[in-house]
């Protein structure tokens, strides 16, 4: 009995507790808080209305670029699903998907409204319409998209099947079999993938994948190195900015080396992946920058920002996959704005599904600007501090 209450008397019985509660919270908050209730809000999608009014034997006008304009301009608004943003030309919109600005481009064609009338002819014509899906922009992000477009489609189709039975009741109510096919589905909305995302991509979550190694392994070589360092100053007593720079230096073998590894094991695994060399460039690119910026963390601040490079892969993880717009605003602002891993998993998600390298400027330009500054700041750590020593020895 003695022995049980000793137990309950031992503070780490209750700190143990106190440690629970407050690793769960802040693990929970991390992995559900930053992405609770996503809900897509401004997802920009963009429109090209080519479509010029045709006659028909009535003289009526029918105009069916315009009709499905005006339904897209009327969806426009604050914290909508979809943003819808009018294009000049086919090639500007290709261009732009190419640079991930929109996640779709719906392309109304120069003939559509006379095609659609043709239902009216015994001989009736395939209208048609094209939806080009920017899969590899965000795949949930497209798959959203996706399905609001197929709402839309079915809407006009709708609407543009009342307003011809209308019409074809005035003409006698007669109909042959290809108009009774073609007014079952007056338009047909074709969806095609660009920039598509390959098989054996880990349904477009490879940059994720890719981020998170890349940025577990820059813990573990921003750790081991620092660790090093540290006894080699102990030991030296003098300046440790020499071993600081040797700690820089060894971090590119470091990242190499991760590179390599990450690059066998996708192989082994038989993931979709670009060349070899493009590949493992961008890995190490990415793998040092991070390198650099943990090291800089735990060279100012020792071995207590640990939690810190925890905490920003617990909340940084979950947001990696999901766009942007499906955020909440405090996530988009506070989070998604300048955690490292989003501008890791932005350099593989082009390198993986685009190839063109016209989304890699901005990235790569962050990346490699945190990661300079962050070995200013590493050198400036063995500096600073070797001043101070050598200011008080003077005064002594």
């Amino acid at each position: 009995m003695k022995d049980i209450m000793r137990f309950f008397q031992q503070k780490m019985t209750w700190l143990g507790l106190i440690i629970v509660i407050a690793a769960i919270s802040v693990i929970g908050l991390a992995q559900i808080g930053s992405t609770s209730n996503p809900v897509p809000k401004n997802m920009p999608v963009a429109f090209i209305q080519n479509d010029q009014p045709f006659s028909l034997p009535n003289g009526q006008k029918l105009s069916i670029g315009n009709q499905i304009a005006e339904k897209i301009i009327s969806q426009r608004g604050e914290k909508k699903p979809i943003q819808w943003t009018l294009l000049k030309d086919k090639e500007t919109a290709m261009d732009e998907l190419n640079q991930m600005k929109y996640y779709a481009v719906l392309f109304i064609p120069d003939q559509l409204s006379q095609d659609v009338a043709s239902s009216l002819s015994p001989k009736p014509q395939k209208a048609e319409v094209t939806i080009y899906i920017n899969q590899g922009k965000n795949t949930t992000g497209a798959n959203l998209v996706r399905q609001g477009m197929e709402g839309l489609t079915d809407t006009m189709n709708a609407a543009l099947r009342a307003q011809l039975l209308s019409a074809i009741k005035v003409q006698g109510d007669q109909l042959n079999t290809a108009q009774a096919a073609a007014l079952s589905e007056p338009i047909t909305f074709k969806l095609e993938n660009v920039n598509a995302v390959p098989p054996k991509s880990m349904n477009g979550n490879a940059p994720v994948a890719f981020t998170i190694l890349a940025w577990f392994g820059a813990i573990v070589a921003s750790v081991s190195l620092y660790t090093a360092s540290k006894k080699a100053t102990s030991a030296a007593k003098r300046s440790s900015s020499g071993i600081i720079a040797a700690q820089s230096v060894t971090g590119v073998i470091y990242a190499m080396t991760a590179a390599l590894i990450t690059l066998l094991l996708a192989k082994w695994l038989d993931l979709a992946l670009p060349d070899a060399l493009t590949f493992i460039t961008y890995f190490f690119i990415i793998s040092y920058c991070f390198y650099c910026i943990q090291s800089a963390l735990l060279n100012v601040l020792g071995l207590s920002a640990m939690p810190l490079l925890i905490l920003v892969f617990f909340f940084g993880s979950p947001i990696l996959s999901l766009p942007e717009e499906m955020l909440p605003p405090f996530t988009q602002d506070w989070l998604y704005s300048w955690i490292p891993l989003r501008f890791g998993a932005d350099v593989f998600r082009d390198i993986l599904y685009f190839g063109n390298d016209m989304n890699l400027e901005t990235p790569l330009t962050i990346l490699i600007t945190a990661a300079a500054i962050s070995l200013g700041v590493s050198l400036l750590s063995a500096i600073i501090p070797s001043n101070r020593r050598q200011t008080k020895t003077e005064k002594i």
